[in-house]
Parts: C-alpha cells; sequence; structure tokens
C-alpha cells in the first residue's frame, strides 16, 4: 500500500481501478479499501451503491462522483482534464466486481491513459473467474463475451458465430432470459456441458450444471439474482464430421441439390459452419 501512496504523493495524478465485493462484503481487500480511504476522488458507477459500500467499511469519500456509462465516454474526459498535472489519487469502481469487465471503467483507463495518468488496478472479486473455477468446465483456455443481444434473432446469429469455439466460453445473462438463451444455446451448440451459476458469494449461491439438452428441467421462478453460464468449447472431431459430411453430401447429390444448398442443409444437420461443410464438398468434389 506504501507504493500506492508515494505514487499518489508528488508523482502526479494516479487512477486506481478498485475491485469490490460481488456480493459478500468480506471479499473486498484491505488493499482496496485503503485506496478508497485515501483516494482524493472516488468516481463510481452509481454513488448509493458505493456510497453504501463505504458506509458498511467505515469510509467517508472525500468525493464522491458519478461515472456510469452512459456518459463515461464524455465525463471521464472532464475528469481527466481535471486532475492532469496534479497529485491527485482517483479510485473508481463500479457496482461489483472488476471495473472495465462489461462495466464502466475501461474508458476512464484509456482517457487516462492517453493523457499520460498512470492507471493501476487493484484486484479482487470477478464474476468471471468466480463462475468460471467452480464450473467444472476446462479453464486451460477462455473466452468471455459478456452479455449476448437481448434480440432474439441478433442472439441467435452471434450464437451461430460462436459455435465453433474451441476455448471455454462465459457469458452473463439476466435471470429473465436465461432459459431462451439456452435454448438457443442448445440450438446452435448441440448438446454441450454448461453450468449455470448464480447468486456468486451471496447466501443463496447456486451452481446448476448438466448438458444444454437439459435445459427445460429448469423452473423459470427458480432463477433469480446475477447470473453466469459457463459452456464447453467445440470438441468436433474433424475426421468425423469430414466423414459424416461425405456420407450426407452422397445422399443429396444423387437428389439432385446443389453443393451450396447441399451445404447450409448438412451445416445445419450437424451444427457445423456453412463454410467449413462447404470447404468438405468442395475437397469431396476433386477426390
Amino acid at each position: 500500500m506504501e507504493r500506492i501512496k508515494d505514487l499518489a504523493d508528488g508523482s502526479g495524478a494516479l487512477v486506481a481501478l478498485v475491485s469490490v465485493p460481488i456480493g459478500n462484503d468480506g471479499d473486498i481487500s484491505e488493499r482496496a479499501k485503503e485506496v478508497l480511504a485515501k483516494a482524493d476522488i472516488v468516481c463510481c458507477e452509481d454513488t448509493r451503491t458505493t456510497g453504501a459500500l463505504l458506509s458498511r467499511l467505515g469510509i467517508r469519500a472525500r468525493k464522491l462522483i458519478s461515472l456510469y456509462s452512459q456518459i463515461e465516454g464524455v465525463k471521464a474526459k472532464e475528469i481527466v482534464a481535471a486532475i492532469r498535472g496534479t497529485d491527485t489519487l482517483l479510485a473508481y469502481c463500479s457496482d461489483a466486481g472488476t471495473p472495465g469487465i462489461s462495466d464502466p471503467g475501461a474508458l476512464l483507463a484509456k482517457e487516462a491513459i492517453d493523457a499520460g495518468i498512470r492507471v493501476t488496478a487493484i484486484p479482487g472479486a470477478s464474476a468471471v473467474l468466480s463462475a468460471l473455477v467452480i464450473s467444472g468446465l476446462d479453464t486451460a483456455d477462455f473466452v468471455f463475451y459478456g452479455f449476448l443481444s437481448t434480440k432474439r434473432e441478433a442472439r441467435e446469429k452471434q450464437l451461430e458465430e460462436m459455435a465453433s469455439q474451441k476455448a471455454t466460453m462465459v457469458f452473463y445473462e439476466a435471470p429473465s432470459r436465461v432459459l431462451d438463451t439456452l435454448r438457443d444455446m442448445f440450438k446452435a451448440f448441440g448438446d454441450r456441458h454448461f453450468a449455470l451459476l448464480r447468486e456468486l458469494t451471496k447466501e443463496h449461491e447456486e451452481a446448476i450444471r448438466g448438458t444444454l439438452g437439459e435445459y427445460g428441467y429448469l423452473a423459470p421462478e427458480s432463477i433469480k439474482g446475477e447470473c453466469v453460464i459457463v459452456v464447453d468449447g467445440f470438441k468436433g472431431d474433424k475426421d468425423k464430421d469430414r466423414k459424416e459430411v461425405t456420407r450426407l453430401y452422397g445422399l443429396y447429390k444423387e437428389n439432385g441439390i446443389s453443393p451450396s444448398l447441399a451445404a447450409k442443409l448438412i451445416s445445419k444437420q450437424l451444427n457445423l459452419k456453412k463454410n467449413e461443410v462447404y470447404g468438405f464438398i468442395k475437397d469431396i468434389e476433386k477426390d
């Protein structure tokens, strides 16, 4: 913590992105508490939420400024301009978890960096990582996609484009859309393993694990609170896929169906990308 104090004392402005709890106040670090207590300015997503957290921690902010996503692009410039050339220690925290991860904070960091102001992170709770490590799925490689589109057609297209992603996938989702999203994932990905983690670190934390084909057993009224969905990446066997495409294309060709239409039909049947299937078909035609 002395390092933060020294950096903010006569060495120019410093912006500290501070991770806060995602549900359990006990998860905040001593370093985070000290930075928030020493900060000249605390910027936050919602002053009511952060104000309540600071009160529970026994911290009285010198200056509390709202900086939520809808105004971050403009207001971050103003804030950075105001602290540039000063020795201000500015702390930023979102309502929960790590700033900048599907939350505001990243634009403030970029503005500060562009202005030559130092930026540091005070690590802590993250729903993404907490969900991933307790999902029971592969953690060696993962991709975080945040929130999918709320519009079904756009969401289906997004998921189709992710179907060949080999890394474990992590998503945030509103409880009211979880079942619809799991249904669309089953349609796009097939019957893969998934984990639904809700209310992480809170009293009613729950981990639901299964396969996407089983999503229908979930009762809509039981899905409440903050939700994270973790899904297995694509584990397809290219040789097996090629053999299946060859078999199906032979049947479609016998019935006079064009290669392009066959590729479209087969891609849906085997849950493969159309371009990948068409590539197989072109190779088959060359043989």
